[in-house]
């Protein structure tokens, strides 16, 4: 799915919008709002999640043995002390459920990761026949 460098692009693409899918799905992309200076904040996963356009991005990196995802995670505080059962579960029980359903191939239908990767690789393909056809 990645042996060139427009499908690798794409395959990283399409994880990176799966990864920001899932996490506003379950409100995982939602700070607490602060109750003043000692009310809790925080608490959220944060990705630069990808536009409209299909761009060459270091949020998701595939490798040929693993997938690199680059977020924040916002820990949960109250003042100067971190919530410790709130980082818990975001840490042990929210995090590794969006690596789940968003990082890992099998969480995806295969018809539709080739349909976008393809779709990737024909729009550079015709990009770059523009020049040598005379439209630029």
């Amino acid at each position: 799915l990645f042996d060139s460098e427009a499908r690798r692009v794409a395959l990283c693409d399409l994880l990176a919008r799966s990864f920001c899918a899932v996490v506003s799905e379950q409100g995982l992309n939602q700070a607490a709002a602060g109750q003043g200076w000692s009310g809790p904040k925080g608490g959220d996963l944060q990705m630069e999640c990808p536009g409209q356009k299909v761009l060459e991005r270091t949020n998701v990196l595939i490798y040929p043995d693993f997938v690199e995802a680059r977020f924040t995670v916002a820990l949960p505080a109250a003042g100067r002390s971190i919530l410790g059962a709130k980082a818990r579960s975001i840490l042990i029980e929210a995090l590794p459920r969006v690596i789940s359903r968003s990082l890992v191939y099998s969480a995806h239908d295969p018809a539709k990761v080739k349909e976008h990767v393809d779709s990737v690789e024909d729009t550079e393909t015709l990009r770059g026949r523009l020049e040598e056809a005379g439209l630029i």
